[in-house]
């Protein structure tokens, strides 16, 4: 380790103090982007907030049929063939894959949109993996299509919600 600050021209040198403050100034060092980062993380925000939304309305509106009657090895099946449920459960998960498109595009590098395209594709590649159970569920074809088809645009409308933003 050098003790000496190197001087100007024709200046003695003088020691250095070990307990002193750096004598340079402290740069801002910014991470560093990666594109699989955001995907991944715009995929998993948006994935997150709806998965956690849908299972809190879900459990309400499972306690609602019970309360009027339903017998329980029932619900699901009630549950699924009420069109205005799925309904409003398709918006929810419209509404929460958002922020997952403002984070994918934020957290990129460039190509906001494109990684967003990425992170809801990722996405819907998990909700149609999660409609090729064996054995049969009692939801109806358009809302398996509905869960597949809405992760895309939703989280495009975040990214585009997020390259609003940064426009003075």
């Amino acid at each position: 380790m050098n003790d000496e600050i190197r001087p100007s021209p024709g200046v003695a040198p003088a020691l250095r103090n070990p307990y002193a403050a750096p004598a340079s100034a402290i740069r801002d060092i910014e991470p560093t982007k990666s594109a699989t980062a955001a995907i991944l993380l715009g995929a998993a925000i948006g994935n997150g907030a709806a998965y956690a939304a849908l299972g809190l309305c879900g459990l309400v509106f499972l306690w609602l049929l019970t309360l009027q009657g339903a017998k329980p090895q029932e619900l699901y099946t009630l549950a699924y063939q009420s069109t205005s449920y799925l309904v409003f459960a398709h918006l929810i998960g419209l509404i929460c894959l958002v922020p997952g498109g403002y984070w994918a595009a934020r957290l990129s590098c460039g190509r906001h949109l494109i990684n967003a395209s990425f992170a809801g594709f990722l996405v819907a590649a998990f909700a149609m993996i999660q409609n090729l159970v064996p054995y049969d569920l009692p939801i109806p074809f358009w809302s398996r299509i509905a869960s597949i088809a809405i992760p895309i645009p939703a989280i495009l409308i975040g990214a585009l919600w997020w390259r609003q933003s940064r426009r003075p």
